[in-house]
């Protein structure tokens, strides 16, 4: 529910299709960890070298691997909106579920390793993909059953 002067409306009068809203919060998501990622690498960096530390690394497997950390993000964020929106008033049961998920797929991340290759690049492409369609299908799936108030 969203929240107006004038009272309450339901958040689908901005998104008359359920999967524009998923689709739109995924990518919401998607971004956000994208810059997560890249905060924590700048700051890695910053205070790497604040206190001497030098950063010798292959850039090449530097930059594939943030790109199949970015890429992987596609799972994550449409599950973790698939959890939500399943456990829409029960803030406790989404993060319990959220933690019990993420951490079961914890080991896909751990693949791209700052040795990453184009293959690593390839199958967190396929990942991504496949999990963002799951994952995004699924919510779709929930929000049809059910509303979020």
């Amino acid at each position: 529910m969203v929240s107006t002067r004038k009272g309450v409306k339901n958040i689908f009068t901005v998104h008359s299709k359920k999967a524009d809203y998923v689709i739109s919060k995924s990518m919401t998501g998607v971004f956000g960890g994208v810059m997560m990622i890249l905060a924590y690498v700048l700051g890695a960096v910053l205070s790497g070298s604040l206190i001497g530390k030098s950063f010798d690394v292959n850039v090449n497997g530097l930059i594939l691997c943030l790109v199949s950390k970015a890429l992987l993000m596609c799972v994550f964020c449409p599950l973790f909106l698939s959890i939500a929106v399943f456990f829409r008033n029960k803030l406790w049961l989404t993060i319990c579920f959220t933690f019990l998920f993420g951490m079961m797929l914890y080991p896909a991340v751990s693949v791209a390793t700052l040795n990453s290759t184009m293959v690593t690049v390839l199958i967190a492409l396929i990942a991504g993909a496949t999990g963002a369609v799951a994952f995004g299908s699924i919510s779709s799936l929930f929000l049809r059953k059910r509303d979020l108030a």
